[in-house]
């Protein structure tokens, strides 16, 4: 699972433990696996049609939903996708990780584009409580669309307790998988967001001036609008030098294995694999945008040229003593993103919003 479903599953499977007393209905538009019922108190309904298009998503959200919510007599509808229902008579928790079709509305399809700008605000306007998950997409959807602040409650992302730093040997151990050579780690869908074009420039540039024996290798599946990307690697000076990996399900061992990773999103709400990297003692070179110097303070190197991405880049890999202290720092930095917390954030919200509507 990628950002958005990540957050839903690991904020619902501890949510029903710490509300056993509550009963959870959870609605699925296909036959869920075992692992999304995550206890007793748990039930589900699969509803037809399928949302898998911008032009069901009224059906569901604006007639379904509110059947549902009636058969089972609900007190408090949750949905953490950008979406809710204008037509439920009880409280709404939405989850907005960010305003990205706001800012850069050609990285998204026509269709759900179009909701987003015809639905977004009235949704917003409705709920009960809007979560996000930094300070600055809190900023970005108070200034946006005038939500009061009060209103809005930033819950971060956690990291998997998988995620830890990795012996030289295990380190070698994956290195030998792919091509035993070091590598700078790309993580990420392949989409114009993730700014990977500037990734190629840097590497090719730090290559053509460094002696260096890395390689770039790019972990995530191929989302939208990537062909542009891959004739980049393709042109490169250095494109022998280059690994798709694709997507990778189980990937800590890859992350815990780099030199360094780099993160030159032009847009995040979070930026997930920082704090991966991070937690696994991994170098971070950020982009110096949006939420990257919240998430990841002063512990990784920001960067706003590809003549910083080089220096970074050079100082990574020759200043081991800057490299150890801003790893270990980061380290510990990386504990205060800690999903256990964040679940206990969101139940707290749900209990102050059963006390304002008894």
């Amino acid at each position: 699972m990628e950002g958005i479903g990540n957050y839903t599953f690991e904020i619902l499977k501890r949510l029903v433990l710490l509300r056993p007393n509550d009963k959870f209905v959870f609605l699925f538009d296909k036959q869920p696996e075992p692992k999304f019922l995550f206890a007793n108190n748990v039930s589900y309904e699969v509803i037809f049609p399928p949302a898998r298009h911008a032009l069901l998503y009224d059906i569901w959200f604006n007639i379904l939903v509110p059947y549902q919510a009636k058969k089972h007599k609900s007190d408090i509808f949750i949905s953490l996708d950008h979406m809710g229902s204008l037509r439920l008579q009880i409280p709404q928790i939405i989850g907005i990780h960010d305003l990205s079709f706001i800012h850069y509305p050609n990285w998204i399809d026509f269709w759900n584009r179009k909701y987003m700008q015809l639905r977004l605000s009235k949704v917003i306007d409705k709920a009960s409580k809007v979560i996000t998950v930094s300070e600055y997409s809190k900023k970005d959807i108070v200034n946006t669309y005038g939500k009061p602040s009060q209103d809005i409650e930033v819950i971060y992302n956690g990291v998997s307790n998988e995620l830890c730093p990795i012996s030289p040997q295990e380190q070698n151990q994956v290195r030998s998988q792919l091509g035993n050579r070091p590598y700078f780690l790309v993580l990420g869908a392949i989409h114009p967001r993730k700014n990977i074009t500037d990734v190629i420039d840097a590497f090719d540039s730090f290559k053509a001036t460094h002696k260096s024996n890395h390689v770039l290798v790019l972990v995530g599946r191929k989302a939208w609008k990537y062909k542009s990307i891959f004739k980049k690697i393709e042109n490169a000076k250095f494109s022998e030098d280059i690994k798709h990996l694709g997507y990778v399900e189980n990937i800590y061992k890859i992350i815990a294995a780099a030199t360094s990773l780099i993160f030159l999103s032009k847009y995040e709400g979070f930026g997930v694999p920082i704090i991966e990297a991070l937690r696994c003692g991994v170098p971070v070179i950020a982009s110096n945008k949006t939420c990257h110097p919240e998430i990841g303070g002063k512990h990784v190197w920001l960067t706003n040229s590809t003549k910083e991405v080089i220096n970074s880049l050079h100082q990574i890999c020759s200043n081991n003593s800057l490299v150890e202290t801003k790893s270990k720092h980061g380290l510990e930095w990386s504990y205060k993103y800690d999903w256990d917390y964040s679940a206990r954030q969101f139940n707290k919200v749900i209990s102050n919003i059963k006390t304002d509507h008894r």
